[in-house]
């Protein structure tokens, strides 16, 4: 049975809370595919779009060295009172915004383990479910 994205997202919708605020998948092309959020990153729609390119982009640069150093399992960046989590998954990058105290290793956990119970999320390939 292929499972879709929004299987995905009825699962992490429930992280949302007092720590999580946004949870959301960039395509390759840098494009915001689909979220969920208690609170949408702040930004004018195409300040947004830079944003979500930007962090692709980092994330497409960061794969150039993947063969030397090792594949990233996530890069977090911290503004104001939010940690800003992207996690690299091939063609896609899942972006988690969250509380600065929160615990990003169980937040990145629990997304990692809804991935490997879907296992054929169309859009978000194994990879990610082979990082422990």
């Amino acid at each position: 049975m292929m499972l879709e994205k929004k299987d995905f997202f009825c699962q992490v919708k429930s992280m949302l809370g007092n720590e999580v605020e946004y949870i959301g998948i960039i395509n390759r092309q840098g494009r915001m595919e689909d979220d969920v959020c208690n609170n949408d990153i702040d930004l004018p729609a195409e300040k947004k779009e830079m944003f979500c390119m930007g962090i692709r982009l980092q994330n497409s640069m960061e794969s150039d060295f993947n063969d030397e150093l090792g594949s990233v399992n996530y890069t977090i960046t911290e503004r104001g009172n939010s940690k800003f989590v992207s996690i690299p998954a091939s063609s896609h990058t899942i972006l988690t915004i969250m509380n600065k105290n929160a615990d990003h290793t169980v937040v990145i956990n629990k997304i990692k383990t809804i991935v490997r119970e879907i296992k054929n999320l169309q859009g978000i390939p194994d990879r990610l479910c082979d990082q422990n």
